[in-house]
């Protein structure tokens, strides 16, 4: 069965804390997917490719891999699951080895195509989960609280509010700060560097072309529209030395709580 309606592929990846074992994390990018003459210019409309339902069960030396779909035509496909296994787990495991606290884990990467609609198509996913030699954060010292999170703002070519996205990345370490709370300059500069690295390395280029490109992007809706159609590539990022909190109504956490009583 095929289905022509590709929006772009919506990737997620996500651990949990070592320290903190009843809480997750998880960061968020999408994937403009497109076959073509050349690897795609700065920013541009989705190109509506065919999506092709598929099973896939295949075991890594470090992780398992499950698909039900893939992108293409007959044999012109772009296989998911390779996807995930070549491009996605090294290019993520650097960056939270590189950016997240000793405490952080990475446990997946879970892909979803996502129609015009903004729906999954019919709930397919491919998946790729670790079975061994876990990805970890190599930040130093106790870990800053899990609602405060490194923010790697990024760029595209699109003017304004569309062309402007972020990645709320997992914790890091208190080393990481300065005297007044602030991300260190040192660490800013960075995190900057690991956001020009990481880009690059989850992107997929055909060896030749015509061939499969995978972009990261921004994804946007025109002014009152409910479907995504245009895109932008991320082609620059900026850290603030600010720390940034995902506001959340309650931590997952048990916590405790101490209490005193007030007299007069």
């Amino acid at each position: 069965m095929t289905y022509a309606g590709l929006s772009h592929i919506y990737t997620v990846a996500k651990g949990h804390f070592l320290n903190e074992t009843d809480e997750t994390w998880q960061c968020g990018l999408r994937l403009y997917v497109h076959y073509g003459s050349s690897f795609p210019g700065d920013h541009g409309d989705f190109g509506g490719e065919d999506l092709i339902e598929t099973s896939v069960s295949r075991t890594e030396t470090d992780w398992d891999i499950v698909s039900s779909f893939k992108v293409g035509f007959l044999t012109n496909v772009f296989n998911v699951d390779d996807y995930l296994n070549d491009q996605a787990a090294p290019a993520w495991a650097a960056l939270i080895n590189d950016c997240a606290s000793v405490h952080v884990q990475l446990d997946s990467i879970k892909a979803s195509p996502i129609l015009d609609s903004g729906d999954v198509w019919e709930d397919r996913t491919a998946e790729l989960t670790w079975t061994a030699a876990f990805p970890i954060g190599s930040l130093s010292g106790d870990m800053l609280p899990t609602s405060i999170s490194s923010l790697l703002s990024v760029k595209t070519g699109l003017v304004g509010r569309r062309g402007r996205g972020r990645l709320f990345l997992p914790p890091a370490g208190k080393t990481q700060l300065d005297a007044d709370g602030r991300m260190t300059s040192t660490a800013q500069t960075n995190l900057v560097g690991f956001g020009q690295t990481f880009f690059p390395d989850v992107a997929y280029k055909s060896p030749a072309y015509p061939g499969w490109s995978a972009v990261p992007i921004v994804a946007g809706k025109g002014p009152g529209s409910a479907t995504f159609d245009h895109w932008g590539r991320i082609d620059s990022v900026n850290v603030n030395n600010v720390f940034s909190d995902q506001r959340r109504r309650k931590r997952q956490a048990v916590a405790s709580r101490v209490a005193g009583g007030v007299s007069y």
